[in-house]
């Protein structure tokens, strides 16, 4: 009974859409009730996934216990974290989708992008729209080949964390012996190193604080399309 019913109420509300600057409904009469709650799930899964790893990156005290040691507990969750933007970013700029209709929707109910005063866009998601740095987790092996042949290759995963020993600390810190995959919990930064097609070095950082804020305001309005789709509202 509780599914014919949530099956009804979704074909009554199909044609609404969340209003980000009014915090409204209106009708968009193009919208399909089937795709919204699917967008809207997992939207919510991957922004519940990506800031579970967070905190577990993020909290004062961790308990390593489950992997070899402290960096595969990092590399574990930082790898989630990419994993789960990867997929959220792919719901508000996707090519391979035929339904225009689905991108320009979630660009709009969680207002992705605006227009500054001097008419610049701006993305309302810098951190989950950081391209660069989901690129090298997925293709990892990839651009590793590329820094070994140019010798600037200088160790795997790597973490900076309070009470490490100073030695290896100011090693992994050496600008002249960059680390391709660092994540630095003083700072709440992760930053990899990158080789474009003409051999220049790019070095990306993501901060995971402003992340973090940026996953929990778009998980503000994923509740309320939710709430309202499952007629909480």
């Amino acid at each position: 009974m509780k599914l014919f019913f949530f099956y009804k109420y979704l074909i009554i509300k199909e044609k609404n859409i969340y209003n980000y600057d009014t915090s409204e409904w209106s009708d968009s009469g193009k919208e399909s009730w089937k795709e919204h709650f699917e967008t809207t799930y997992y939207l919510k899964y991957n922004i519940e996934k990506s800031l579970y790893a967070l905190n577990k990156i993020l909290q004062s005290k961790i308990d390593y216990s489950d992997f070899s040691n402290r960096s595969v507990y990092y590399h574990f969750y930082i790898d989630n974290v990419l994993n789960a933007i990867g997929h959220i970013k792919r719901r508000f700029y996707n090519n391979n989708i035929k339904n225009k209709n689905r991108i320009d929707r979630n660009r709009k109910e969680y207002s992705y992008e605006y227009a500054s005063e001097n008419g610049k866009i701006i993305c309302r998601y810098p951190n989950i729209n950081n391209i660069e740095i989901r690129h090298f987790a997925e293709h990892i092996d990839e651009y590793n080949e590329k820094l070994i042949d140019n010798k600037i290759f200088n160790g795997t995963f790597n973490v900076i964390y309070r009470g490490m020993n100073n030695k290896i600390r100011k090693e992994l810190l050496n600008s002249e012996k960059q680390q391709n995959n660092l994540l630095n919990i003083i700072t709440k930064e992760y930053t990899v190193l990158k080789i474009d097609k003409n051999n220049n070095i790019i070095k990306c950082t993501i901060n995971l604080v402003k992340l973090k804020k940026e996953l929990e305001e778009m998980q503000k309005i994923n509740n309320k399309i939710w709430g309202y789709l499952n007629n909480k509202n």
